[in-house]
């Protein structure tokens, strides 16, 4: 098998950048030979399917991710196996570390140990190769909050003594067992730690159920996962905080006082940059939750008997009670953080967040979480412009609203057979647009309500290069219909305003935008080109009736305006 961590930079030169950068937090690489003993181990046992999910916590440069990912391995019946992990997952906390998995394309799902929520972390397999001065209390908190089918961890022989991990395997009924020893004297980097790799999984899981063997034994049984569900309850880290919470006994029948708080977790978003004070609220209303619940567990168990409560949907109110106060704060982040809001248009912020809530649906909501989801757009923004562009470009589009190309002067009898045919159909959008379906009612239209509309035309013309500015409208600022709105663009030549757009309401639910000329000769130039329409200004000047000249100006616009010092130009502060 070839080296998957060829194309990496050497081991020593990350380690310098760490220390350089003070991000050094006892990085020692996980070596191939202790990474291929995890996936023959995992060969081993019986995981039905493939649609399970790795996590590995404290994965550095993702090399472990990167193995696991492509690991491939041939067996009696056929060659070629894939391990059946569809999905791979990181946590790392160290910020040169996240540029590299971000280029990477390695999902994280949080950038500090101690501040993720692991058991709303629902994976099949969590591996770590802890900083051995703490790997103590990583283990432990990793037993006590893991939620996996099991888990490898590389740690020093020592383990076997302590009696915190000790206390935790019993807890959740757990064994351990060591299947690879070794050192990291051949390291990449190296250290002279003994360190075994132990496997942990619940004994329920094993194929000889009467005869669980220790480390010591010869002998070494294999997890059986083929008839688990992959989120048996009875392995859930929550169900075991949820029952350490509510020790209820519904048929005790002493009843004092009446008590009931079902306080609602209040909005607490006022559309601030102060990224710090957003977590610091949501840490607020996290505890204010936490507490509720911890007063309502104290309740007499006699009155939930009354109200006819069941624990099981209660705890299901819980769970989705943490859960949706997360999404809610996520949400409001990227609607409203003024590095991503004056940046992606309405429909992009809403990929966003289904990405989010899809690929990494647990993310916390902490500080160094929205800097990584900041550090994301920008690092994919020069992406997410061109895409918006286009979007933007196509929505705009009706019949009414274009010219066809000089070679394509196709007649459309309708909007049907425009909308039908679209697609092939190259054309340039007029000065003036029409838009329908604004507003379903003779009230003047509040702005608020149309603010991400005309919030994406502002963010689309910055993109092409006009300072458009942004307005902040108030939910009773209205405008006659008939009425002019101008938007205003800052122009830097003449240290002048200029209307860039003007916008008008009327009472058939129709907005008319009427844009500069040469502001939608720029738009018309650089969606042609990013659709592929046109690739040379000269043809641009033929099928647009354009000078070439003003094409020229506009050809390039949107290269100069891409990223390069994304966080310098965004505005984004460094991790910390």
């Amino acid at each position: 098998m070839t080296d998957l961590n060829a194309k990496l930079p050497s081991t020593a030169k990350i380690v310098e950048q760490l220390k350089n950068d003070g991000q050094d937090f006892e990085w020692y690489p996980t070596t191939n030979e202790m990474m291929k003993a995890v996936v023959e181990d995992i060969i081993q046992c019986d995981f039905a399917g493939d649609k399970h999910s790795f996590l590995d916590i404290g994965c550095g440069d993702g090399r472990v991710l990167r193995f696991i990912r492509e690991y491939t391995y041939s067996n009696n019946f056929r060659a070629n196996n894939h391990l059946p992990f569809q999905e791979v997952f990181g946590i790392e906390k160290s910020e040169t570390h996240l540029k590299s998995l971000i280029k990477s394309d390695i999902p994280v799902i949080g950038t500090d140990f101690w501040e993720t929520r692991l058991m709303d972390k629902n994976v099949s397999v969590i591996f770590c190769n802890p900083p051995y001065s703490e790997y103590a209390q990583w283990v432990e908190n990793i037993l006590t909050n893991g939620y996996a089918l099991s888990f490898y961890f590389v740690i020093p022989e020592r383990w076997i003594d302590n009696k915190g991990i000790e206390s935790a395997l019993k807890r959740r009924n757990l064994r351990a067992d060591v299947i690879y020893q070794g050192d990291f004297l051949n390291g990449e980097r190296s250290a002279r730690a003994k360190i075994n790799i132990v496997r942990v999984a619940s004994n329920r899981f094993y194929r000889s159920f009467n005869s669980f063997r220790s480390s010591e034994d010869k002998g070494l049984d294999y997890p059986n996962f083929s008839h688990t569900h992959y989120s048996d309850s009875a392995d859930d880290p929550f169900n075991n905080w949820f029952d350490e919470v509510f020790k209820f006994d519904l048929d005790k029948n002493t009843l004092e006082k009446e008590k009931n708080n079902d306080e609602a977790c209040r909005a607490v978003f006022a559309k601030s940059n102060g990224i710090q004070e957003l977590a610091d609220w949501y840490n607020k209303d996290l505890s204010e939750i936490q507490k509720n619940y911890d007063a309502l567990s104290a309740l007499d168990p006699v009155l939930f008997k009354e109200l006819g409560i069941n624990l099981d949907n209660l705890k299901e109110a819980v769970r989705n009670r943490f859960s949706s106060l997360k999404n809610r704060y996520w949400n409001n982040f990227i609607d409203f953080y003024e590095p991503i809001r004056s940046r992606l248009t309405k429909e992009k912020r809403e990929e966003l967040k289904f990405k989010l809530v899809s690929q990494t649906s647990s993310l916390d909501f902490t500080v160094k979480n929205m800097l990584y989801v900041t550090e994301l757009v920008i690092e994919r923004a020069n992406d997410y412009f061109n895409e918006q562009i286009v979007g933007f470009y196509k929505k705009l589009a009706d019949l009414e609203n274009i010219k066809m190309y000089k070679s394509n002067q196709k007649v459309f009898a309708t909007n049907y057979d425009w909308r039908y045919n679209r697609e092939n159909t190259p054309y340039k959008l007029e000065c003036r647009i029409i838009t329908t379906g604004v507003s379903q009612s003779y009230f003047t239209p509040s702005l608020q309500d149309m603010d991400n509309r005309l919030n994406d035309i502002c963010i689309i013309l910055r993109s092409i290069g006009f300072n458009v500015e942004l307005q902040k409208h108030g939910y009773d600022d209205k405008i006659p219909f008939g009425q002019s709105l101008d938007y205003l663009e800052h122009n830097m030549t003449t240290n002048k305003k200029e209307t860039a757009f003007e916008v008008k309401f009327f009472k058939n639910g129709n907005c008319h935008i009427k844009f500069r000329k040469d502001i939608m000769l720029a738009l018309n130039v650089v969606a042609g080109r990013l659709l592929g329409w046109v690739t040379t200004p000269e043809q641009a000047s033929e099928e647009m009736g354009e000078s070439l000249s003003d094409i020229q100006a506009n050809w390039h616009k949107t290269d100069a305006l891409k990223l390069t010092n994304k966080s310098t130009l965004i505005g984004l502060p460094h991790f910390e």
